[in-house]
């Protein structure tokens, strides 16, 4: 279990909301849980499969290389996740929220036998970034998905990270929208969606 989340990927929350969440599994042996450790690492880094797995009233996202091109394979460092929330999206981002992935770690927890985890960091649209944040958070935020192993037991974790609405450098009816996103978020909506993924992706 990860009592305390590593600063190394895990930044310290200086403004907003913090958000901790954790899932976990036990299976029957570990020759077990190293295999299903396996296909959870696969589904973390492949965000094309998050909406399968937290359920259909989730948000859709959609890995982008840096060229613009959607993938279907796994993520990479910088690349892009474009997320498509249920209801109206920012006019900065094209209808679309934003975010890069900013971090990638591997086997990066002590006293864990395997660990990986991701950073998402909320940015501009990267194919029109003449407009602000595409995010109804600021760039300030930050959310980190991790799994790891312990044994023959799985675990997953979200930690979301200086969470305020993303209301500078942007149109009054984004400043509107991502007031009210963020706000819902904050009330514990968001909660709903990364509750499901972590557990979608050890189950």
């Amino acid at each position: 279990m990860l009592k305390n989340p590593p600063f190394s990927l895990v930044p310290e929350n200086t403004k907003g909301k913090e958000t901790n969440l954790e899932h976990s599994i036990s299976l029957n042996s570990e020759a077990e849980a190293i295999t299903k450790y396996q296909v959870a690492r696969d589904r973390l880094f492949r965000p094309n499969c998050w909406h399968e797995l937290a359920g259909s009233a989730t948000a859709e996202f959609t890995l982008m290389s840096t060229e613009g091109i959607e993938k279907n394979n796994a993520l990479e460092l910088n690349e892009y996740i474009r997320i498509d929330i249920p209801g109206p999206g920012p006019a900065a981002g094209d209808h679309f929220d934003w975010v890069r992935i900013s971090r990638i770690m591997e086997n990066f927890v002590d006293g864990v036998d395997e660990s990986a985890g991701i950073q998402l960091k909320p940015c501009k649209n990267p194919f029109d970034n003449t407009k602000g944040t595409a995010h109804f958070f600021d760039e300030s935020a930050s959310s980190t998905l991790i799994v790891q192993r312990e044994g023959s037991n799985l675990f997953a974790f979200y930690h979301g990270r200086n969470e305020v609405p993303n209301n500078d450098d942007v149109s009054f009816g984004d400043k509107v929208r991502n007031s009210l996103v963020a706000v819902a978020a904050i009330a514990g909506l968001s909660e709903i969606q990364w509750k499901s993924l972590i557990k979608g992706i050890l189950e």
